[in-house]
């Protein structure tokens, strides 16, 4: 689960499940925005982020392999982030210190991968020691859990 301040000023939380999907829920209300659909698997994770235009967005990280980049405001699919070869464990968003919007994936196959949400494309391709299991990222860089009692820490700046 993340929570996200819409630039409505709405606060959301964005929750994964097990059901093969994301869903939004207004914490003013308590209740639910909108489901983001569109897994072929369980979803493990989401994470999410204010583009520099001003969409927010949400990240999702599934036992399909991928991550899925949806609007907030739509609730549509932006991007298929297509490049693991198992299940997509963990994922956490930042901005790149030239400013570039990225999230980066960690996976079962033992990669973890930086991905520009402008491009869809790879930004980085970290081979890591195990599994990876949870990452986070904050302004000077990301760090990644991987397996029992590994952590890979990597430094933008």
């Amino acid at each position: 689960m993340t929570t996200l301040m819409l630039p409505n000023g709405t606060p959301v939380a964005v929750t994964a499940s097990d059901d093969r999907s994301a869903l939004v829920w207004d914490l003013s209300t308590g209740k639910r925005r909108r489901a983001l659909e569109g897994h072929l698997n369980s979803v493990n994770a989401v994470a999410t982020l204010v583009l520099p235009d001003g969409s927010p967005v949400a990240v999702t990280a599934s036992d399909d392999c991928t991550a899925i980049v949806w609007n907030l405001d739509t609730g549509q699919r932006i991007h298929i982030l297509e490049g693991h070869s198992s299940s997509v464990r963990a994922v956490a968003t930042l901005m790149l210190p030239d400013g570039t919007p990225a999230a980066i994936t960690a996976s079962d196959d033992r990669t973890a991968i930086v991905w520009n949400l402008d491009t869809e494309q790879p930004v980085w391709r970290l081979t890591l020691p195990a599994e990876g299991r949870c990452v986070s990222a904050t302004d000077v860089g990301f760090i990644i859990g991987c397996g029992r009692e590994v952590a890979h820490f990597v430094w933008t700046s």
